[in-house]
């Protein structure tokens, strides 16, 4: 009799829990939506949106919950039958509950900011870092759970699960960058500070986007920002010995182009931070003052701020927007303006960003729809920010706006610099493809057996510059023998820590290139030209250290168009870095 009671009472829980299933999985599909939903909001500076979606999301989440903690399901997930579905589906509706309960409301907040008054308040954001720094808590403790609980290998279970710790992990990017944000801009604006604005031109295509084409100096008081200078490159002069030291592995890579006391090679290294650290020494060695900050722009950036200012003026006429920004300053200047007229295509770009910051500093602008823009623009490396100080500099080297360049696990960054002088980066097109797969080796390479991935790197560069470009844009000053259209790169291919090469290939053939380190990463380089029209492939064989399921991280440069990206790899996700 009592077999029988058990096996009875083991019946209707099995019945109970099947039928409860469907409205379990279908709450947390419709809720994992509406969370997404809710973060392309957030990143619209859609709020009203945004709290409708949130709330369907918690509505959604809440059920789910509701569902699988009643006393049936707790019974269940006791049973070996049952105990590995029961539970991965608690944990996840448990994490979808807490995300969308104390997550998601905090970050709202940072976006919907009340109506922009033209200057940084500091008060806001530093209430604001309380809840944040518990919210960030909160999530990493969800995924961590989310993590470790069973998997039951059911198809209709595992995908959801999948998506979902996918969501999370996109939400605590949001999250962490908006504690930055949080904790550095009210230490940043207060007081008197000096930020050097440092706006590039992705024509010329440098690590961090492009050539230094103007300069500003924003003088900041309590909040309040003003453009204390702007001008073009023409006005700031090198320096004969350099102005930072950056240790023996970047002189070893850079060394050779006096980048730490020039200004134009300056950015050649994509780690913004060291970037910044030459900028804002270079300018002090011309003017005697310490800047607090260096702010890079450019162009997609301008065009992003711009979405939330508005239209501006030029002085000869020229409306400039959100929509024809890139065209105007990257395409009509060069256009309109000879080679002999560097300065004044130069001082273009320097009122345009005059009037963006302008416009940037009166009240009345949507406040949400501000910090959607600027954030966009970080968080595609189009604006990046670096702080003098050490401790502000630690935070921001944590999010994307920092632009530290760093990785733990794969790793794939393609870098393309200008050093021919041709202005055909508009034109430049890159495909990447990485197909790599465990090898099921472990191999120690002087810290401990680590797993590897074998893996081919393909980078195809297509040079799409039409015909009838001016002669300024087309030619190659540092060969005036080159056929017309013809670009020259410095191509560089970023791998993971203690990553190897096992061959390299350009256009199918056998060719020799350059290997070495920064900031740990293993890099490889040639220089190579590119005729119009014509596209050159650079393969790579490649082994880098990689653990079972690891995400590889693609780190896109800040360019004009992003890659045409291809990645397959067995069994382990992608993260991308830069993204619009």
């Amino acid at each position: 009799m009592l077999l029988a009671g058990a096996a009875l009472l083991l019946l209707i829980g099995v019945v109970a829990v099947a039928l409860t299933l469907p409205g379990v999985r279908s709450d947390l599909v419709a809720g994992r939506t509406a969370l997404l939903s809710a973060q392309d909001d957030l990143g619209h500076g859609s709020v009203a949106s945004a709290r409708s979606h949130l709330a369907e999301a918690g509505r959604r989440a809440s059920q789910a919950d509701g569902r699988t903690h009643g006393l049936v399901w707790r019974a269940m997930a006791h049973v070996p039958v049952a105990r590995r579905s029961v539970r991965e589906l608690q944990s996840m509706s448990s994490a979808l509950h807490v995300t969308t309960r104390d997550v998601l409301p905090p970050l709202l907040a940072v976006t919907a900011q009340p109506a922009w008054t033209g200057k940084i308040d500091a008060a806001s954001f530093q209430r604001l870092q309380a809840p944040l720094r518990a919210a960030q808590s909160r999530l990493e403790t969800t995924r961590r759970a989310l993590r470790n609980a069973p998997h039951s290998d059911i198809a209709q279970i595992t995908r959801p699960r999948r998506e979902l710790d996918d969501a999370l992990s996109r939400l605590a990017v949001t999250l962490g960058e908006a504690k930055v944000t949080a904790d550095v801009l009210p230490v940043l604006v207060a007081g008197d500070k000096h930020v050097l604005l440092a706006v590039q031109n992705n024509a010329e295509p440098r690590a961090t986007g492009g050539l230094l084409g103007a300069y500003g100096l924003i003088d900041v008081h309590d909040g309040a920002f003003r453009l204390a200078a702007i001008g073009p490159n023409n006005d700031l002069h090198d320096t004969t010995t350099p102005v930072v030291s950056l240790g023996e592995e970047y002189d070893d890579r850079y060394g050779r182009f006096d980048t730490a006391s020039t200004w134009r090679s300056a950015n050649l290294t994509p780690d913004t931070p060291a970037a910044g650290r030459i900028l804002a020494g270079l300018w002090k060695a011309q003017t005697g003052q310490q800047v607090d900050a260096v702010l890079l722009v450019d162009p997609i950036a301008l065009a992003d701020l711009l979405g939330a200012t508005g239209p501006v003026t030029l002085t000869d006429g020229t409306r400039v927007t959100e929509k024809n920004a890139v065209q105007v300053l990257l395409v009509d200047t060069y256009r309109r303006f000879s080679r002999a007229q560097d300065a004044e295509r130069n001082a273009y770009l320097s009122e345009t960003s005059r009037r963006v910051v302008d416009a940037l500093a009166r009240p009345g602008l949507d406040g949400a729809r501000l910090v959607s823009r600027v954030s966009r623009a970080a968080a595609s490396g189009h604006l990046q920010l670096v702080a003098t100080d050490p401790s502000l500099e630690s935070e921001l080297r944590t999010a994307r706006g920092g632009g530290a360049l760093q990785a733990d696990g794969p790793f794939l960054s393609v870098v393309t610099q200008d050093v021919g002088g041709s202005k055909l980066g508009a034109y430049l097109h890159r495909t990447v493809t990485y197909s790599g797969k465990p090898t099921g080796e472990a191999v120690d390479l002087g810290s401990g057996p680590v797993l590897e991935e074998d893996a081919t790197v393909s980078v195809g560069l297509t040079n799409a510059a039409p015909d009838g470009l001016p002669s300024y844009v087309t030619a190659r000053p540092d060969d005036p023998r080159a056929p017309v259209g013809q670009a020259k790169y410095w191509l560089s291919v970023y791998l993971g820590k203690e990553a190897t090469l096992l061959g390299a290939t350009l256009d199918g053939r056998p060719v020799e290139v350059e290997t070495g380190t920064e900031n740990g990463l293993t890099v490889v380089s040639l220089f190579l030209t590119v005729d119009r029209t014509r596209t050159r492939t650079l393969a790579l064989h490649v082994r880098q250290p990689s653990r079972p399921g690891q995400p590889l991280t693609y780190r896109q440069q800040p360019l004009l168009r992003p890659d045409a990206l291809v990645v397959k790899r067995q069994g382990a996700p992608l993260t991308l870095l830069y993204s619009r």
